[in-house]
């Protein structure tokens, strides 16, 4: 699946839930992701993206499961590894073209 068409299907979950995908995603796939999204959830996933928590296994495999119809094709790790982060979320944002990466150039 294409990230447009993975932005499309994600874009009416809650923000967290679409930045617990996208840490699931290359930093690549997951700044394509985050461009397909609207431009104005953009800045809501990418801060959610940024201080995301490790996710309990529990709460990963119900995430999981309520998407599964919408994200056949799209594995996920099932550890509670660190996920995201500063680091990961600032790759994303800057491979970004949308509103997320422009917010990160317009406060400096």
């Amino acid at each position: 699946m294409d990230a447009p068409a993975l932005a499309t299907l994600i874009a009416d979950e809650h923000p967290q839930a679409i930045a617990v995908v996208l840490a699931h995603l290359p930093e690549e796939r997951a700044a394509a992701v985050l461009d397909g999204l609207p431009e104005d959830l953009q800045p809501d996933v990418a801060t959610r993206l940024a201080t995301l928590n490790p996710v309990n296994i529990h709460d990963l495999a119900a995430l999981e499961s309520d998407l599964e119809a919408k994200l056949r094709g799209v594995g996920t790790n099932r550890d509670s590894a660190k996920l995201a982060g500063t680091d990961f979320a600032a790759a994303v944002i800057k491979r970004a073209r949308g509103r997320a990466g422009a917010a990160r150039c317009s406060k400096r």
